[in-house]
């Protein structure tokens, strides 16, 4: 799909990507914070990267940690 596509070359995803990466207990404020994003913004792409399979979400909102599975 397009957006599983842009993943790679794009820079706002790479970084959130990153962010993951070197911290998967971050919750949606954390991660809005350091991209400089509303949490919204945030939210509405995290959630296109779970449907595409590439993160998912374990345990609860505050305690829980992001897993990348792509």
């Amino acid at each position: 799909s397009f957006f599983y596509a842009s993943v790679s070359g794009n820079h706002y995803l790479r970084n959130l990507n990153n962010i993951i990466k070197g911290n998967p207990s971050a919750t949606y404020s954390d991660i809005a914070n350091q991209l400089n994003k509303s949490i919204a913004t945030v939210k509405r792409n995290l959630q296109k990267l779970k449907e595409f399979g590439i993160i998912k979400r374990e345990g609860a909102d505050k305690t829980g940690r992001w897993i990348i599975l792509k």
